[in-house]
């Protein structure tokens, strides 16, 4: 009998989380925190983007998940990963670059050594830039419309209130498309999706 793998840090982190883990980790956008709001954000949507990545691919058994997931892999990046979804089909143009204005807020805080906020004008520009879609009616153009018209609001007491509730509304759309995209995937599909991820794992298991 094979001697189990060692659980390392990164498998922990690539597991699939319990629903409480995904409502804790959600509630979290809601943070008084920037740098909190900036990052979660951005990890739930790219972690969206790789399980509709995943939910295309032809092979999902660990053997092909680790060579993809490796240092220099095709989903060993965000940046990557935005590439690929882009070449499978799973985004068109005008939803690559909003997750592109996520990823480059989300590196803004992470790796920033100055003080981080969504009041500050850089941020708030790369909002203010996004192009809106085409389709007038639809649920992505009325939500980047209202972050659009958010960041140009000003407030005194509380400047980056907007700029943070903008960012949100613009992360919460690109998560609600590839929800929709999770929905309309077969049953089979998806139990193929939690098993390549770990989904059969211990109980106490966290994606986070």
């Amino acid at each position: 009998m094979a001697a189990r793998k060692k659980q390392t840090l990164r498998d922990f982190t690539r597991e699939f989380p319990l629903q409480e883990d995904q409502d804790r980790f959600r509630g979290a956008m809601n943070a008084d925190s920037d740098l909190v709001v900036a990052i979660v954000s951005a990890i739930e949507v790219e972690y969206l983007l790789e399980e509709a990545i995943i939910l295309k691919l032809k092979r999902t058994d660990d053997g092909t998940l680790e060579l993809l997931t490796r240092e220099n892999g095709s989903l060993s990046s965000f940046f990557s990963k935005i590439g690929l979804a882009y070449a499978l089909k799973i985004i068109d143009e005008t939803r690559m670059e909003y997750i592109n204005v996520v990823r480059r807020i989300r590196n803004a805080f992470a790796h920033s050594r100055k003080d981080m906020s969504f009041s500050n004008p850089l941020i708030l520009g790369e909002i203010a830039r996004l192009k809106l879609p085409s389709k007038k009616r639809s649920h992505l153009y009325r939500s980047i419309d209202i972050a659009k018209r958010l960041v140009t609001v000003k407030l005194p007491d509380e400047p980056a209130l907007v700029g943070r509730a903008a960012y949100v509304i613009l992360t919460l759309s690109l998560a609600a498309y590839f929800i929709r995209r999770r929905k309309r995937s077969s049953d089979a599909q998806f139990r193929r999706f939690r098993a390549a991820l770990g989904a059969h794992t211990s109980a106490g298991a966290s994606h986070i």
